[in-house]
């Protein structure tokens, strides 16, 4: 049976991916943002935004041509598609942003024929970007940034910058990703336990040992040695005369020879076999040293948030998809660690726990996306007079706060009014508003009937 190591082609689905803050949170501390120069551009904290800087000269904005910053750079495995991409932005008078996008080797832009490797001052309009994303490079690496050019025509004012959203088509079941090509694969990457064994007396003297040579107890699949001592010259394991190991060959070179009828006594790090299971009768003493995720429970499921709903928009075009009601979980593991021996028992159990001390949270691979992890529940020795062959623990963690959209749909974009007011006018809030300001309208449009994007209008009381 052929198995697909990190990638699914379960279903179809789309997914929007916020490549500068994350929700509620605001900066994004898995976030590797890059910016033309610090001291002109920066993150505002405080406002969760992206502006101009003022120059520590004059207190004006630059108006320089190419200041930018590029996103994080995202490379989710189910993705085969970029749909849309969105700068969510505030432009005064004499304000605009460009935007072009890195595939992780280089910046395109559409150069109005193909995509072409951007130059320094080489930027589009995300209508531009948008209406050519089909043919944008970015398979097999399904790799991407977003590069966004901040530019001021009036050193008063800055655009401001609040989520760069890109929406990707996935081939993905979530529970399949996260489980099957996300967490296990990491836990049998990470998870590396000691074990020790003394090998046979020699029989003749030797600088090196070939490990597959012996056939040890347990059915250890080894990845590297530690150290190797002379159990029979040195019982209390003072003096390591490792010198190598090559996991290939599986020979331990020696820095001084052993002599013949001495007993090599050999540190090493292996594999645990790592299973998911629902079945209690699954170990058998010939699989051991194991780790086994026995069961999976969903204690928490509901809507991601009071919205109930995603959108991005295509400024271009008003087209917009929402992704309804994205699914929100909770998922608890109990997971059991089995070892024929009570040292490997326990030292398995350790490597297990440090795991989860150094990885407090798990990379979904099929998204690039975040969750966090913790153990819920106490180690357990679940160990009894009828286990006399195997060795047992077990112990809970959880992922907390997983995100799974499931449904969504096409719709329009709303409509942006902006209203100049010749006097004060008193607002639904009941505050009072003068000048020049944004407001927008939340009101669904019919096929044909979609207006301009950004259509102005001037109300005169």
């Amino acid at each position: 049976m052929y198995e697909l190591d990190n990638t699914s082609v379960a279903e179809t689905y789309y997914y929007i991916r916020e490549l500068m803050f994350v929700p509620n949170f605001g900066f994004n501390p898995y976030t590797d943002m890059e910016f033309s120069d610090p001291t002109k551009i920066y993150i505002e904290r405080q406002r969760r935004i992206v502006r101009l800087k003022r120059q520590s000269s004059d207190g004006l904005f630059s108006t320089d041509a190419d200041i930018y910053f590029r996103t994080e750079v995202v490379n989710p495995l189910a993705a085969r598609q970029i749909e849309l991409v969105q700068v969510k932005s505030r432009e005064p008078r004499g304000t605009y942003t460009q935007i072009k996008l890195y595939n992780g080797t280089s910046d395109y832009y559409w150069d109005g024929v193909a995509w072409s490797i951007a130059g320094t001052s080489d930027w589009n309009s995300e209508g531009d970007v948008n209406a050519n994303l089909a043919t944008f490079p970015f398979l097999p690496a399904r790799t991407l940034a977003v590069v966004v050019n901040l530019k001021t025509d009036d050193a008063y004012v800055t655009p401001e910058i609040s989520e760069v959203l890109v929406l990707f088509r996935l081939r993905i079941d979530y529970l399949e990703d996260l489980i099957f090509r996300s967490m296990i694969p990491h836990m049998k990457q990470e998870i590396r336990p000691v074990a020790n064994y003394p090998l046979p007396p020699l029989t003749t003297g030797v600088a090196q040992l070939t490990l597959s040579d012996y056939e040890l107890d347990t059915p250890f699949e080894v990845t590297d040695v530690e150290a190797v001592y002379d159990f029979t010259a040195d019982s209390e394991l003072l003096y390591d005369i490792f010198d190598s190991y090559n996991a290939t060959t599986t020979v331990i070179t020696l820095t001084s020879t052993l002599p013949a009828g001495h007993v090599p006594f050999v540190l090493f790090r292996y594999v645990p076999r790592f299973v998911y299971t629902t079945q209690q009768d699954y170990i058998e003493i010939a699989k051991v040293p194991s780790i086994v995720l026995q069961r999976m429970e969903i204690p928490f499921a509901g809507d991601y948030s009071l919205l109930s709903r995603e959108t991005i928009v295509d400024k271009g075009t008003g087209r917009a998809v929402i992704v309804k009601e994205p699914w929100r979980a909770t998922l608890e593991f109990r997971i059991h660690v089995y070892a024929d021996r009570a040292v490997d028992e326990v030292r398995l159990m350790s490597a297990l726990m440090k795991y989860f001390e150094l990885n407090q949270s798990i990379h979904f691979i099929g998204v690039d996306e975040h969750y966090r992890m913790m153990v819920i529940r106490e180690l357990r020795d679940l160990n009894t007079p009828s286990h006399n062959d195997e060795h047992v623990f077990w112990t809970r963690f959880q992922i907390i706060d997983v995100k799974m959209p499931l449904v969504s749909e096409e719709g329009y974009g709303i409509r942006k009014i902006s209203l100049i007011f010749s006097e004060p006018l008193r607002s639904d809030e009941d505050e009072w508003a003068s000048g020049h300001t944004d407001i927008v309208l939340h009101s669904p449009w019919e096929p044909g009937e979609v207006p301009a994007w950004n259509e102005t209008v001037t109300i005169e009381p």
